[in-house]
């Protein structure tokens, strides 16, 4: 269940596979849920400005106070798509993945990897496809039957046969013999169940009611905690990653493997890590932490993952380093000293720290000193 997020394969059409037809998709032309075209989704989910109470699933209602009251615009990430008759939020991922590493891909944007649940939750998916990716032939869902044969339950593991399950004729069909575990909408554009391991496109979704929104750190995720002036916000993982899969994950949850700007601030994330590495099990290099640096592009010229010279930020090396240049070390780690190394990308796994970007201004700086005074994390 390895996650690639790195995959850069080109998108299978209907074209290209087996001479089939592209998914039994609506077209963006048809009508859908009093729509022209699937491109006015992004106008649900704007505010209106009718005098009344506003919300993002209808227009206003015009009562007796002449004061207009409006309900936020939900918030998640920005790369999702809000649907307020679902009051949810969608993201299409045209990137083709396993079964297992959609599932995990969703998993790490903080969603779930969809199974429309209703008729027209599942009008809503074809759509969303066919306007991102045109005459794409197979589309996972988030279903399967790998916990018993032909038991086939969602994410939550729930059986798919109390929703809308519209199985393609014959299907699902022989389930264990070839390994067919996983489902797909089918090139009808219905349910068919194949190989978890072949690779598709898939649609990740969260329910707005299930969002918290981290107002100081502008994310979803809780996790992340502010820096004393709110400029930037840190998240500490706790499962051990090389340097290439944290710069991934961190990638996955919009921010960065953290970039070492001073000694001020390599304190601070060997603080972050220490407080909790006693708790994480496993074999794993407890001395080192990665961090934003590399000489991936010439051996000894090192930089920061954003392009800067690494000598016009953080550079204090610890005693001998960087090490031998033959050894393939081209990845950065802090030091339990708060001292840079020079790391494998790839064989040493270590902890990490993922770091955001913050835009200041006084509204957010009043946020982030009452989140600060209510969870009492702050950098230093």
């Amino acid at each position: 269940m390895s996650l690639r997020m790195g995959s850069e394969l080109k998108l299978r059409t209907g074209s290209e596979t087996k001479g089939r037809p592209g998914l039994g998709l609506m077209s963006i032309d048809t009508k859908f849920e009093g729509m022209h075209s699937m491109s006015m989704l992004a106008e649900l989910g704007k505010q209106s400005t009718r005098k009344g109470t506003a919300t993002s699933v209808g227009p206003a209602a015009v009562g007796p106070s002449s004061e207009a009251t409006f309900e936020p615009e939900p918030k998640y990430r920005t790369d999702y798509r809000y649907v307020p008759k679902q009051d949810a939020f969608y993201k299409v991922h045209k990137e083709l993945r396993s079964w297992y590493d959609a599932y995990m891909y969703c998993e790490s944007e903080g969603s779930s990897l969809l199974y429309p649940k209703t008729e027209q939750e599942w009008k809503l998916f074809k759509g969303l496809v066919q306007e991102i990716s045109p005459n794409t032939s197979d589309v996972w869902v988030g279903a399967h039957d790998l916990f018993a044969y032909d038991i086939y339950v969602d994410t939550d593991g729930k059986e798919i046969s109390q929703y809308y399950a519209p199985w393609s004729p014959g299907e699902p069909s022989s389930g264990r013999t070839n390994r067919e575990y996983c489902v797909e909408v089918w090139y009808d554009g219905k349910l068919n169940n194949n190989d978890c391991f072949e690779i598709y496109p898939f649609v990740c979704k969260r329910l707005n009611r299930d969002i918290t929104f981290n107002s100081a750190c502008q994310t979803p995720d809780p996790e992340f905690i502010p820096s004393k002036d709110g400029s930037r916000c840190y998240k500490v993982h706790k499962q051990p990653k090389t340097w290439t899969e944290a710069f991934s994950i961190c990638n996955v949850e919009q921010a960065y493997l953290s970039i070492i700007n001073d000694k001020e601030e390599a304190e601070f994330v060997g603080q972050k890590v220490k407080s909790v590495i006693d708790g994480v099990l496993g074999d794993f290099n407890r001395n080192h932490i990665a961090v934003g640096f590399h000489d991936k592009f010439s051996e000894g010229f090192y930089k920061t993952i954003h392009g800067q010279n690494l000598n016009s930020v953080y550079h204090e090396w610890a005693t001998g380093q960087p090490g031998d240049k033959a050894d393939g070390e081209d990845c950065g780690a802090l030091t339990a000293d708060g001292l840079l190394d020079d790391v494998s990308c790839t064989k040493s796994r270590m902890l990490f720290v993922c770091e955001r970007d913050i835009e200041i201004n006084e509204e957010r700086q009043q946020t982030v000193a009452e989140e600060v005074d209510e969870n009492g994390e702050e950098m230093e």
